[in-house]
């Protein structure tokens, strides 16, 4: 290793993702582009010795365009293409965002839209449901226990601050492993989300108050995995008079 960390990771990255079968931009702190691969450049119809992808350009200078409420976007010069974006960080304030040609799922045969949708809506990091879905999935439910008087509860669940104090690449691991464990321990019909950098929503229809608790003191051991992150857990099993605000707030752990 030498002594720039920085382009350490940047010469780590090019090593490994250089001849990769999806698209490939690095990014620095401030957004401006470090690096793409050959089937970025290939995907945005951009010749190899072009200079629109480095020279102080940013990442809004990519000649894509993004599609609303999709979670895709298309190359400018290719508008039959789709491309899956995901962003993640490295470390030494490198990210990486990596294109996905998923031109084939968009193309209505049936059990593609299905899948799309699902790639809309769930959150790239943990694979969880994202927070616009799961508050969608929230109101359902509400509706559906006020109409036939099933229970249902909500766990919210919070990490402690000092997952802040972990370096972006081991955050990124450590949040993917939140939504694995959080997955494999939820019930088929029960719904997670990602409600935001630091917090998740449970959705447990057909539970009352009690087995909530239990469930939440159950999560608190699995996630349990690091002595430096703390979890906390709130519980509210919905009431007649509940809208989202208020079985929410009821379910606000109380943080130490």
């Amino acid at each position: 290793m030498g002594n720039n960390p920085q382009a350490d990771t940047v010469s780590d990255a090019k090593s490994v993702l250089s001849q990769a079968p999806f698209g490939v931009c690095l990014l620095d702190e401030r957004e401006q582009i470090i690096w793409t691969n050959s089937t970025l450049r290939d995907q945005l119809g951009i010749a190899e010795t072009s200079d629109k992808l480095g020279g102080g350009r940013y990442f809004d200078d990519l000649p894509i365009s993004m599609e609303q409420h999709t979670g895709l976007c298309q190359p400018t010069h290719r508008p039959s293409m789709r491309l899956r974006m995901a962003v993640t960080p490295l470390r030494e304030g490198i990210k990486l965002a990596a294109f996905t040609d998923v031109t084939d799922l968009t193309s209505g045969v049936n059990g593609y839209a299905d899948l799309l949708r699902e790639i809309a809506h769930t959150d790239s990091a943990t694979g969880l449901l994202k927070r616009s879905q799961i508050n969608r999935d929230l109101l359902a439910e509400i509706n559906r226990s006020r109409r036939y008087g099933n229970a249902l509860s909500v766990v919210r669940i919070v990490l402690s601050n000092d997952l802040g104090e972990l370096p972006p690449g081991k955050k990124t691991g450590y949040l993917r492993d939140v939504g694995v464990r959080l997955a494999a321990t939820l019930r088929a019909i029960d719904l997670a989300g990602q409600w935001s950098e630091n917090e998740y929503l449970l959705i447990l229809p057909e539970t009352d108050a009690e087995g909530a608790q239990r469930l939440a003191e159950k999560i608190k051991a699995v996630l349990n995995t690091k002595a430096d992150i703390q979890i906390y857990c709130g519980v509210s099993e919905w009431q007649a008079s509940d809208d989202v605000s208020t079985l929410l707030a009821r379910a606000q752990p109380a943080i130490a």
